[in-house]
């Protein structure tokens, strides 16, 4: 599998650039998100569903906020 480093490395960003550029953050310019886009797809890298899922069920805890449903 493809990580975070290896992409960051790639695309000469630091792995919060990369992690941010790929989470679409406002705060990363667009000639660098499109660096980390290109170096991602060069590695072969693909986003996982479930990690996002468990990043926000880990902020909501983070937070305070109850997750039940």
């Amino acid at each position: 599998p493809v990580s975070l480093a290896m992409v960051a490395h790639t695309a000469g960003v630091s792995r919060m650039t990369a992690s941010r550029a790929l989470r679409g953050r406002p705060e990363v310019s667009p000639g660098t998100r499109r660096a980390v886009e290109k170096a991602a797809a060069r590695l072969g890298s693909k986003p996982n569903p479930e990690i996002g899922q468990l990043m926000g069920r880990l902020r909501s805890l983070s937070t305070g906020e109850n997750t039940q449903t």
